[in-house]
Formats: C-alpha cells, sequence, structure tokens
C-alpha cells in the first residue's frame, strides 16, 4: 500500500494579555501571516508564527514554529527620560528604571493595559488603538526587512 503524504504551511497569531506574573497567551490559526483579524479587546501585543503540518496517511503531525515576526505593541514607546517624567509618585518607576539599564533596555513600551515590556530589535509599537489594518501593514515591513537582511 502506498503512504500518502501531504506537507501544509499554516500560521499562527499569538495575542498577549496582562496576567497574574506573566503574560497570558492565546493562539489562533489564521489563513496567512497577515490576516489577524480582529484585535481582540485587553489584548496588548502580538506575533505571527509559521508551522508545518505533515498529514501521513490520516494522522497528522506538527512541526514547530518557525519564522516568528517581532512582538507589535500597543502603546506607548518610552525612553528612560520619558519613564523618569512619567513617575508622577516619588520612586514608583525605580525598579523599571534599574531593570532597563541592567539589563540594557533603550526603550520599554507603556501597553495600553499599563503593562511595561520592553522593546528588543524587530518590535514595533502602534498607537493603542491600532487597528488591524495597520498591524497588516506593519507585519508586511517586518517580513520584508527579514528577506531583505537574507540576500547576500
Amino acid at each position: 500500500m502506498k503512504t500518502k503524504v501531504k506537507k501544509t504551511t499554516k500560521h499562527r497569531v499569538t495575542y498577549y494579555y496582562p496576567g497574574s506574573f506573566v503574560a497570558n497567551l492565546s493562539n489562533q490559526d489564521i489563513v496567512d501571516r497577515y490576516s489577524i483579524g480582529k484585535i481582540p479587546k485587553g489584548c496588548y501585543g502580538l506575533s505571527v508564527t509559521d508551522f508545518t503540518e505533515v498529514l501521513i496517511d490520516g494522522e497528522t503531525i506538527r512541526g514547530k514554529e518557525t519564522n516568528e515576526s517581532g512582538m507589535v505593541f500597543f502603546g506607548q514607546k518610552m525612553d528612560a527620560e520619558d519613564v523618569k517624567n512619567e513617575n508622577d509618585q516619588e520612586g514608583k518607576y525605580d525598579i523599571l528604571l534599574s531593570n532597563m539599564r541592567c539589563n540594557d533596555y533603550e526603550f520599554v513600551v507603556k501597553t495600553r493595559s499599563g503593562w511595561f515590556q520592553p522593546v528588543r530589535e524587530g518590535d514595533v509599537v502602534l498607537p493603542a488603538d491600532a487597528s488591524s489594518m495597520q498591524v497588516w501593514d506593519v507585519l508586511e515591513a517586518m517580513d520584508a526587512a527579514k528577506l531583505a537582511e537574507a540576500k547576500p
């Protein structure tokens, strides 16, 4: 009997929400890397990955996630000076400022939920009220930049 094999590349968006100590995540398979649909309420950021599914004689095997986009945050990008100026209560952000120095974070984002997250190379910060179309444009630009870097 001949073995039937079908390989498919699929895409997934991961939405990030505030949690008690770490982010809560919600994953959703999507038709392509840019069709993320409506941004869920309470979500402060997202990333997109690819994965491969192989169907062998009716059994599906899922590969690891690859081609991860940078984070797309919703909020306000801030440097250390911005954080100091945000400080309406003496010492309120001292630990954040110390973490920024110690971890060499040039920027953080104050998310629309009020959390602070480090902004790393490849991440993008959009306004808190960004639309799905703005995210689509950013994800396309991120992928184009990766392709340009990969070319010799």
